[in-house]
């Protein structure tokens, strides 16, 4: 999503940058996460933005050894922390790991 068109000459990246406000990376937990994940973070720095953690989210109910092991290697390749993980089906999530990140 980081780098699709708003409008014609508008990206997600534009729209972040200009609010200002923390990014969150959420990561679709799957093979090729990895790889995914370290060129959108690669692709943010480049624009001028920090991400603030990631969020990866498990989109099956049995993880397989790419998916075990994800977290803790994008965390080591990037510097961003995972914030929490969500477990598939998983109504909600708890609050708690991002209210420090918007001021609450």
């Amino acid at each position: 999503w980081w780098k699709v068109p708003i409008t014609k000459d508008y990206l997600v990246a534009d729209f972040a940058k200009d609010l200002g406000w923390p990014v969150l990376l959420v990561v679709g937990n799957r093979l090729g996460a990895l790889n995914h994940t370290a060129l959108t973070i690669d692709s943010m720095r480049a624009c001028g933005i920090e991400p603030v953690g990631m969020v990866f989210n498990n989109l099956s109910d049995e993880l397989d050894t790419a998916e075990i092991t994800n977290k803790g290697i994008a965390e080591e390749m990037t510097g961003v922390p995972v914030l929490t993980d969500v477990i598939h089906g998983q109504a909600e999530i708890e609050a708690w790991p991002f209210q420090d990140l918007m001021g609450q």
